[in-house]
């Protein structure tokens, strides 16, 4: 991870918006270990939300039939390959260490009422559909044939994201994308991983899902633009009320591996809402 914050995180896909101009994020955080390993990195992506960067926790994308695929949504229609450049022009001062209170949060290590254990989910409002039972059948599965990782399944609006911790696969590897292969994720979210060497998860809602038009200043702001950013950033963060950016819907209930993957989970299920039984958006 440091050196993925060192050179910057480019989205391999901002070609099929901008071509020729490389799309940069703003760091909101980074997040590191007791030991200083940096674990994650927190950055803004082109449309506004929270993006979770990490290659501590393997992170499969899962898109159903007919999901949101448009030209606001996180992927394009089709792969547009580029070389790593700098994303990332400037580091917020919010937060320079990294802290988050999630890291002391999420140590359970089975689903037996332990004190930090993911919240098992309530009863779904509306009948499974095939194509949902497939894909938590796939996933389960996966979990079988990999006893001894630590595998959540979670539902987004647009389809499933799988987190797996205790596999030790870095995203650029082969091994990382035969994972991801296998667990059924999207290609061109395989792709990005491979070129980014990062996985990456949204964390907070589309803006358009929360009333909010999508964020039209590009990121590096300056003058004018930066004031515009920052009244657009305030605006969606009045904005997001009790929505969340996934929901917990299996845990195979292995705990993870070190306590970076702990860490890094945590986080994750904190700043998505993934317990709180919030609409998803």
């Amino acid at each position: 991870m440091s050196a993925l914050a060192a050179r910057g995180i480019e989205d391999s896909r901002a070609a099929e918006y901008y071509p020729g101009r490389p799309v940069r994020e703003e760091i909101l955080q980074e997040i590191h270990g007791d030991d200083g390993t940096l674990l994650a990195v927190l950055t803004r992506n082109r449309y506004g939300a929270t993006v979770l960067n990490t290659d501590a926790v393997l992170i499969a994308d899962i898109d159903l039939a007919g999901s949101d695929t448009d030209a606001r949504s996180e992927r394009p229609r089709a792969p547009r390959p580029s070389l790593l450049g700098r994303l990332l022009g400037r580091r917020s001062a919010d937060d320079p260490a990294g802290r988050t209170s999630a890291s002391a949060a999420g140590e359970a290590t089975a689903t037996n009422g332990t004190p930090g254990a993911p919240t098992a989910p309530e009863a779904p409002e509306t009948p499974e559909a095939p194509e949902e039972t497939r894909v938590r059948e796939r996933v389960q599965a996966f979990a079988a044939a990999h006893p001894e990782w630590g595998v959540h399944l979670h539902r987004t609006r647009g389809g499933f994201r799988v987190l797996v911790s205790g596999t030790g696969a870095r995203p650029d590897e082969d091994r990382s994308r035969a994972l991801l292969e296998e667990l059924d994720s999207d290609p061109l979210y395989v792709r990005l991983c491979t070129v980014q060497g990062s996985y990456r998860a949204r964390l907070t809602p589309k803006p358009w899902r929360v009333g909010r038009a999508a964020l039209s200043v590009r990121w590096p702001a300056e003058g004018p633009a930066q004031a515009k950013y920052e009244s657009w950033v305030r605006s969606y963060e009045s904005a997001l009320g009790r929505a969340a950016a996934c929901r917990r819907v299996w845990w195979n209930g292995v705990g993870p591996a070190t306590d970076g993957e702990r860490q890094v989970l945590a986080l994750h299920d904190e700043l998505s809402g993934s317990d709180t039984g919030s609409a998803l958006a």
